[in-house]
């Protein structure tokens, strides 16, 4: 285990990203897939059950439903306060940002308590139908102007939610689906069931306030892509203040992965990535990235010290992402008042 450990940080802190031969990394399990596999149940609150898209272990599963023509995707939460928590974080947004936010984010259609599932109980998320993921679409991604496409998109989502108060948490290429929106493909943000909200957000009623502003030792995250921080507060067992850094860290890792289609840590199990990346001398190695623009905003983002890190308007001002299919709030609104 150290060996490997000692390898793993060698190669993160001196040598490009992937250079050393690693062991195939485990296919990660896409939120929506293409493949639609068997169901049990015939209905669930209306919804004619088509097949199961996706089985995260006892987390959550994911069905193809369909109502009156429509697809939707019934997403199936075993914990129900990580359900009313995502649905909150919702309609939140939808409260905040009306149907602009449907440009950058899954769209929740309704919310179904006690569904019984293969003799295990749920609590049903209702969500527009989506394709594959960033995660799986990476590899497919073969051109420079395809990959910047669509991080623009992600980094145009990661900025919405910011501006609307909200950190995403588990930032990752699984929870960015392909989804069409008036006949045109766009890729959404999914998956808020561990989202928080920032510290200063007022709270407009008892749904806002039952959002935490902070991240527990259990919420989800995922160690190639979480941020440094919050890894380390999870170890210790402590909750950790919800911070726009740490989704600009994981933006950053995910970035990373798109450009050189490399799964951050592939050698090394979860305990092994927590423990490298809890090491303070730790640093992401980015030099080998050929793009200078791209390389710029990744030395950015990935700083270990969050304080350092640049806000979601600042990384959509540099070089790279200026000129993408950028959405900014903040600066627009900025520019209308000098007007």
């Amino acid at each position: 285990h150290h060996r490997r450990l000692d390898a793993a940080l060698s190669r993160l802190t001196g040598k490009p990203f992937g250079e050393a031969p690693a062991k195939p990394s485990k296919p990660s399990k896409p939120s929506f897939s293409s493949q639609v596999h068997p169901s049990t149940e015939a209905s669930i609150g209306g919804y004619a059950i088509r097949g199961e898209l996706s089985h995260r272990g006892g987390r959550s599963r994911l069905l193809k439903g369909e109502k009156e023509g429509t697809e939707y995707a019934l997403k199936l939460v075993a914990d129900s306060a990580a359900a009313r928590r995502e649905a909150e974080v919702l309609r939140l947004l939808r409260r905040k940002g009306g149907e602009s936010i449907d440009r950058h984010v899954v769209q929740l259609y309704d919310v179904i308590d006690d569904v019984l599932h293969d003799g295990s109980e749920y609590t049903a998320l209702v969500l527009r139908l989506g394709g594959a993921t960033l995660a799986t679409q990476a590899v497919g991604l073969t051109s420079p102007m395809d990959k910047k496409h669509a991080l623009c998109e992600l980094a145009d989502a990661v900025m919405m939610l910011h501006e609307y108060g909200v950190v995403w948490g588990d930032l990752k290429p699984e929870n960015f689906v392909q989804c069409v929106i008036s006949g045109n493909p766009r890729r959404l943000a999914l998956d808020f069931g561990d989202s928080a909200l920032l510290p200063h957000v007022e709270a407009s009623g008892a749904a806002d306030a039952a959002i935490p502003r902070e991240f527990g030792a259990g919420d989800a995250c995922t160690p190639p892509y979480a941020a440094p921080e919050r890894l380390c507060a999870a170890r210790r067992g402590e909750s950790i203040r919800a911070s726009e850094a740490q989704d600009v860290w994981s933006l950053g890792m995910t970035m990373l992965f798109v450009l050189t289609s490399k799964v951050p840590f592939s050698e090394l199990d979860d305990d092994a990535i927590i423990e490298a990346m809890c090491d303070p001398a730790l640093r992401v190695d980015v030099s080998h990235i050929q793009d200078e623009a791209a390389r710029h905003a990744l030395e950015a983002m990935l700083q270990r010290d969050s304080d350092r890190r640049p806000t979601m308007a600042e990384v959509l001002d540099r070089a790279y992402f200026r000129g993408g299919v950028s959405w900014r709030p903040s600066k627009l609104m900025r520019e209308v008042a000098t007007l």
